[in-house]
C-alpha cells in the first residue's frame, strides 16, 4: 500500500483523516468527489465494452462471410457459432455497463454535478432501459429459433420490457447491422459518445494521460469505413 492510497478503489481524499470532524458542506463535497470516480470508472468500462463489442461484431461479420469461401483457411460453422455467441456476451456486458453509468449519472447530479441532459438522450434512454430488463430477465421469455417473446404464462410483470422494443419482441439472430447497433436496437456510438463526456472527469486535467478527444473513431469504425 502506498501512502497516497493508490491501492483503494476510492483513494483517500487530502484533510479526510484529520482530527477535525469535517463539516457537512466538506462530507458533500468528499462524497460527490467519490461519487465521480465512480462515475468515471462506469464511463470508461462503457467505452471499453463498447469497443469490445464492435470487435466482436465485426469478427462474426468477418466469420459469417469467410465461411462462403470454402478455402482451407475458411473458419468453420463452429466457428461461427462461437463468434455469435462471443458477440451477443459483449453486448450485454455493454448494455449493462451502460446502466451502470447511468446510475452513477444520477447519483453524481443529485450530489451536485452537472444539470441533467434528459431531454437530449431522453429517446435513446428509454430505449436502453427497455433492453436492459429484457436480457435481465431473459429467462422468463418464450423462445422461437429468431427471436424472444414474452411468455403467457409469466404473470409477474403486466406489462414487461420485451413487449415493448420495437416488434414487440427481441431478435436473436445476426445482422451486418449489430456492429453499430447494440441487439439491433441501441446506438453503440450514442453509448459511446455519451460515455465520453464523463469518463475522466474524476482526473485533473494535468493529470489525465489523454483528452477524451483524442480517442481514434477510425479505429472504432464509427465513421462510415467499417466492411
Amino acid at each position: 500500500m502506498t501512502p497516497d492510497g493508490d491501492l483503494y478503489l476510492l483513494p483517500p481524499i487530502p484533510g479526510e483523516a484529520a482530527p477535525v470532524e469535517p463539516t457537512a458542506e466538506e462530507q458533500d463535497a468528499i462524497h460527490l468527489r467519490r461519487v465521480t470516480r465512480m462515475l468515471s470508472i462506469w464511463a470508461r468500462e462503457v467505452q471499453r465494452a463498447a469497443h469490445s463489442y464492435y470487435q466482436a461484431t465485426v469478427k462474426a461479420e468477418w466469420t459469417d462471410r469467410a465461411i462462403e469461401y470454402m478455402e482451407d483457411w475458411s473458419p468453420t460453422e463452429a466457428n461461427l457459432r462461437e463468434a455469435l455467441e462471443e458477440s451477443w456476451v459483449r453486448g450485454y456486458q455493454l448494455v449493462m455497463a451502460a446502466h451502470q453509468m447511468e446510475q452513477w449519472l444520477a447519483a453524481y447530479r443529485v450530489s451536485g454535478g452537472e444539470t441533467s441532459d434528459e431531454g437530449e438522450f431522453a429517446e435513446d434512454k428509454e430505449l436502453e432501459r427497455l433492453l436492459r430488463n429484457t436480457i435481465e430477465h431473459l429467462s422468463d421469455a418464450r423462445f422461437t429459433e429468431a427471436a424472444a417473446w414474452r411468455n403467457p404464462a409469466d404473470t409477474k410483470r403486466k406489462s414487461p420490457s420485451i413487449e415493448k422494443l420495437p416488434g414487440g419482441g427481441l431478435f436473436l439472430g445476426f445482422r451486418p447491422s449489430n456492429h453499430e447497433l447494440v441487439f439491433g436496437l441501441v446506438e453503440v456510438k450514442k453509448l459511446f459518445e455519451r460515455a465520453k463526456r464523463y469518463a475522466y472527469v474524476d482526473t485533473p486535467r494535468e493529470d489525465s494521460e489523454f483528452e477524451p478527444s483524442d480517442i481514434d473513431y477510425e479505429n472504432m469504425g464509427y465513421r462510415g469505413d467499417a466492411t
